[in-house]
């Protein structure tokens, strides 16, 4: 098929939302319904200058912690870059040493079965990682709450439409994705056939047939002698099946991430500094809700606070008290670093030797980023492109302005982007659009019927011309209650010279207004990939090219 006409559509459409949308300073994004289309922020065909502006700002000669940044940059893309071919290697044959270490692309999400917006950034990932000849690295975001082990799917049965859910295991307590186990390794298994048969009144084979053989080998192989975790198993087994459909990148959890060096000199850099950077958090964030209208205090983050002279970190904390995930809280005292959960867990770190203790923790205690300071880290102090989802998009300008008071640096553009798909069906999808543009046209029929006739003549010219009278001419200054008298009069008149009535229209307005439910169903964009057919991976791959 010839997608060239859609292709410009889809660009064109992008450029005029992002320049529009920087008016007076403010990102806002918008993702379109309409199935096959996609977000770009900035446009894709603008890539080059964005890639050349980004490697130029790291030339300046910027110190970290008294360190030159693009040296700690250096050693923090290759440190990435090692882990990423060490983790990828456990379960795929796909380390890429013949791209240049010198540069590195890297994007991000939980490790779910989330929907094709959020897939789309994958393909963009490869195609970038191609186009400039680098390393492109996906991570692992295995630090965030597994909150639903299960997805949602639409259930049509004689015409009706309802919600359904799927589970991938048994229910069971929240706990980050690095600690949650798959218990029932036989319920587990059978969640192909599950969803398979759920989705067989729309989809004949969905691509979890393709994926999900891979996400059990995969849980095996991770798995060795312990029980396997659910989330790296989701994402390996997806990224086996893009490896499969061509797709060339690396893959890395944060929690290997956070074993790093660099990332311990980027937590040093904080801890070391906490009451500053608070504030700065703060004051930022509370600058931001009044800058974007929003009156929540847990959104896009929360404030960081102070108890019994504890500071909160930008930081999780998890294992020494089991497996749930803690704030992390710090003080100083004398030449120590005081950590502690304030839950009964508490340990120092001496600055002199911060970077050896730090990471001695790591055998027994988690410390994790939190989603500012993943991609803080991420953009600050090793990737030289970063590509968001639209959630990540919208806190990613708070972090711009709290890395920027607090490193005195500005962090490099980052690209947002998303892609609407929808799944097929032949059941009529009826939106809220629909009846509101009903609506719009039966009060042009009341109230303006005029405006409908295509070529008036004889008497619905003369009545016509009586309304104009009425309104504008020369009973414009009549008692109101005779004016209105008259022009619904001359209104209804006008009427009979239409092809179609009030009634009839609203009782199609009715009708369409039940189906407004099931055709929320069936328009949502956020069901999972892995319900699709096996169109959408070259559906993807076209919208995330560079050559349209």
């Amino acid at each position: 098929m010839d997608n060239g006409p859609q292709n410009d559509r889809r660009n064109q459409g992008n450029r005029h939302q992002a320049e529009s949308d920087r008016i007076n300073g403010k990102q806002r994004y918008r993702v379109s319904q309409d199935h096959g289309t996609c977000l770009q922020i900035p446009p894709l065909r603008e890539i080059d200058d964005v890639w050349r502006n980004n490697l130029d700002q790291w030339e300046q000669d910027q110190l970290l912690n008294g360190v030159k940044l693009e040296e700690i940059r250096r050693v923090g893309r290759s440190e990435i870059i090692e882990l990423a071919n060490r983790y990828t290697q456990k379960y795929l044959d796909a380390e890429f040493s013949d791209r240049s270490h010198e540069h590195l692309i890297l994007a991000g999400h939980q490790p779910e079965l989330f929907h094709c917006g959020v897939w789309y950034k994958n393909f963009v990932l490869s195609e970038l990682g191609s186009h400039f000849n680098c390393v492109a690295v996906n991570l692992i975001v295995d630090n965030d709450i597994c909150k639903s082990a299960s997805i949602r799917y639409p259930h049509v049965s004689d015409q009706r439409v309802a919600i359904g859910s799927i589970p991938l295991v048994e229910p069971g307590e929240e706990l980050p994705y690095e600690s949650r186990v798959i218990g029932d390794w036989e319920f587990f298994l059978q969640f192909q056939n599950r969803a398979q048969q759920a989705i067989q009144s729309l989809v004949d084979s969905p691509i979890v047939n393709r994926l999900w053989p891979n996400v059990v080998r995969c849980a095996r192989v991770l798995a060795g002698d312990q029980q396997p975790r659910l989330g790296q198993s989701l994402a390996a087994g997806r990224h086996c099946l893009e490896n499969e459909v061509g797709l060339r990148t690396l893959e890395v959890p944060i929690s290997w991430m956070a074993e790093s060096r660099t990332f311990t000199m980027f937590v040093e850099s904080i801890l070391l500094d906490l009451p500053r950077f608070r504030n700065i958090h703060n004051d930022s964030l509370l600058k931001f809700r009044k800058t974007n209208h929003i009156r929540s205090r847990s959104h896009p983050v929360p404030e960081l606070e102070v108890l019994d002279g504890w500071n909160e970190s930008p930081f999780w904390v998890w294992g020494p008290n089991g497996p749930s995930r803690r704030r992390l809280f710090s003080r100083r005292r004398g030449d120590q670093v005081l950590l502690s959960d304030l839950s009964g867990w508490e340990t120092g770190i001496s600055t002199g030797s911060f970077a050896k203790q730090f990471r001695q923790l790591a055998s027994g205690v988690a410390i994790r980023p939190r989603a500012l300071t993943t991609t803080m880290f991420s953009r600050l102090m090793i990737s030289d492109l970063f590509l968001h989802g639209i959630g990540g998009a919208k806190y990613d300008q708070l972090t711009d302005v709290i890395a920027q008071r607090f490193f005195s640096i500005q962090l490099p553009r980052y690209l947002t982007l998303s892609a609407t798909m929808k799944l097929p069906t032949d059941i009529p999808v009826v939106r809220r659009n629909d009846v509101v543009r009903i609506d719009q046209f039966i009060r042009k029929v009341k109230y303006h019927p005029e405006s409908l006739i295509t070529n008036p003549c004889g008497d619905a010219v003369d009545l016509i011309e009586k309304k104009r009278d009425w309104t504008v001419g020369s009973h414009l200054g009549q008692r109101s209650s005779e004016k209105h008298q008259a022009i619904r009069k001359i209104n209804q008149q006008l009427q009979n010279y239409l092809d179609t009535d009030i009634a009839t229209l609203t009782a199609k307005r009715n009708e369409l207004y039940k189906r407004i439910p099931a055709g929320e169903v069936l328009d949502s964009r956020e069901y999972s990939y892995c319900l699709f057919p096996d169109s959408l991976i070259p559906e993807l791959t076209s919208l995330a090219s560079l050559n349209v």
